[in-house]
């Protein structure tokens, strides 16, 4: 049952999204490329020290810059020219390579500043990733993120069994597989035109299913689940340090290497499950409240068996690192307003890199017993800020369809019937101008003479809505058409439309000149003409 209707939510994603299994392979290659340094291929693992936490601190600093520009321009795109993506993934590369010591073995300067420049670019070719993804739905968003890290499982085993050498290269080679990979899937939605309908709501924008709802402590509310995060990755550091060191080009590399793909693998199938019956915005804590409780088994094993027998351990704390990994991915969909979403992404991956930095600097400066001090008040500090976040959002008020189930006899609710009878108008041969005055057959009987219970009319937004509707649908407008026809019947610019849209002027202009050709139009202002006259 639980199988069958996992492999129906893939399925629904991968109609609704063409490239959708190329999206997943990209970020899973991104992901594997992430982790490289855990490896045994690397003979110089980072050390906890002051100087290489200096990598992760760097990271944080590129995020915030980037979150700042995010918010002064809503439309900067770091992935939108090939040059960009690929030289970030060049970037990537190279400094993985010298990190390796496969070549040659570098200074430690050298071998420092690439530590400091992967950091930087795998910061960069993560949010290129966010970028592509988050015009969607947010839980087609987070199929392809399980789906991603069910791929990284496969990997992280099969580059198990391969030299050390060979792995090597190969993982200096999949930044660029991945950006490929993005720029793929980009070309793919960029010719697409959905089937109309899908995904769009009736201002004509996508219906991105925030997972935070506006209301009186949406700020705190998004605060809190962000809090979380640093204090997850300084626990996640903690047990990584007790296993890293045992790592022997072996027996125990392979055991290691084995246990991390099966917790990455079996994260995907979990998330897949989470998402498939527990998805909302009063859900969401749910994943949290999985990765305490998976940090606490974890915490307690890797301390009991101080460092033999890894593999009990790294399978559950790779499911939890790659559920928080994936709840910081989910970051632009705690904010209903498309234009903030890549700026909480940012600061999401940066209170993720900065737990990292933290660990590093507390590694190599506590003793074991403070250290193990500190995680277990990280974790309990942790599941105080989830409990106030739980305890908040049991007082906002919320609804997944944004008004349509509002309550019996509201207006918001009085205005979506109308509206839906008026989209049925014209499969049933009653116009819509009728069913919105009132004029239309009742849907219950009334006795003679009695008056005609008043509607409250409908707002201008309402109007222009649904007269783009009757446009679309009469005029065989594609879904994307019918996107750029309501952002038009607004006034918006082509610029104004690509921003909102997620995508370039040039692939905007294009589904104009078409929308235009099919209305037998030349010109926006005839456009707004027919749109006010129904």
């Amino acid at each position: 049952m639980a199988a069958s209707t996992v492999r129906g939510i893939v399925r629904k994603v991968g109609e609704d999204i063409p490239g959708t299994a190329i999206a997943a392979m990209g970020v899973a290659l991104a992901i594997y490329a992430f982790e490289a340094n855990r490896m045994a291929s690397f003979q110089n693992v980072p050390s906890p020290s002051v100087m290489n936490s200096v990598s992760q601190f760097a990271s944080v600093a590129v995020l915030v810059a980037l979150a700042l520009c995010y918010r002064a321009r809503p439309s900067l795109r770091i992935h939108r020219h090939p040059l960009a993506g690929f030289a970030i993934a060049g970037l990537l590369s190279g400094s993985l390579l010298l990190m390796s010591e496969i070549t040659f073995s570098p200074p430690s300067q050298i071998c420092l500043i690439a530590v400091v420049l992967s950091g930087m670019a795998k910061s960069l070719l993560s949010l290129c990733w966010v970028e592509a993804l988050i015009p969607f739905r947010g839980r087609q968003y987070a199929v392809i993120l399980a789906l991603a890290l069910a791929m990284t499982g496969g990997l992280n085993c099969f580059s198990a069994f391969i030299k050390q050498d060979a792995v090597m290269v190969l993982v200096a080679m999949i930044p660029l597989f991945s950006a490929a990979c993005l720029y793929w899937f980009k070309d793919k939605q960029d010719s697409f035109d959905a089937p109309m309908g899908g995904s769009l709501g009736s201002n004509g924008s996508r219906r991105r299913n925030a997972l935070k709802e506006p209301g009186p402590y949406s700020r705190g509310l998004v605060l809190i689940f962000l809090a979380p995060l640093p204090l997850y990755t300084f626990s996640f550091g903690f047990i990584h340090y007790a296993w890293v060191p045992f790592q022997d080009g072996g027996g125990t590399s392979l055991v290691i290497q084995m246990a991390a793909g099966l917790g990455t693998a079996l994260a995907g199938a979990f998330l897949l499950l989470l998402i498939s019956y527990f998805w909302g915005p009063k859900k969401l804590e749910l994943y949290n409240m999985f990765i305490l409780f998976l940090l606490g088994v974890t915490l307690y094993v890797s301390t009991m068996f101080s460092g033999m027998m890894p593999g009990l351990y790294i399978v559950p704390l790779n499911v939890a690192q790659k559920t928080a990994l994936f709840l910081v991915f989910l970051a632009p969909f705690l904010v209903p307003a498309q234009r903030s979403s890549l700026a909480v992404a940012a600061i999401a991956s940066a209170l993720y890199s900065f737990g990292r930095g933290v660990t590093i600097l507390a590694a190599g400066q506590l003793a074991q017993s403070a250290y193990s001090a500190a995680v277990l008040g990280a974790i309990l500090l942790a599941g105080a800020a989830l409990v106030t976040g739980m305890i908040l959002n049991g007082n906002v008020p919320h609804d997944e369809m944004a008004g349509l189930g509002a309550g019996t006899g509201s207006d918001d609710g009085t205005r979506a019937a109308r509206l839906s009878r008026a989209a049925i108008s014209g499969a049933i041969g009653t116009p819509a101008n009728q069913v919105l005055q009132g004029s239309a057959p009742a849907e219950t009987h009334r006795a003679p003479g009695e008056p005609a219970a008043e509607e409250p009319p409908l707002s201008e937004e309402e109007r222009v809505a649904l007269s783009c509707d009757t446009i679309a649908r009469s005029h065989g407008l594609t879904g994307r058409e019918r996107e750029i026809l309501q952002l038009l019947a607004r006034g918006m610019t082509a610029g104004a439309i690509a921003e909102e849209l997620t995508v370039s002027t040039s692939t905007v202009k294009t589904h104009m000149r078409n929308v235009y050709a099919k209305l037998d139009i030349h010109t926006q202002n005839e456009l707004l003409i027919m749109v006010h006259r129904g």
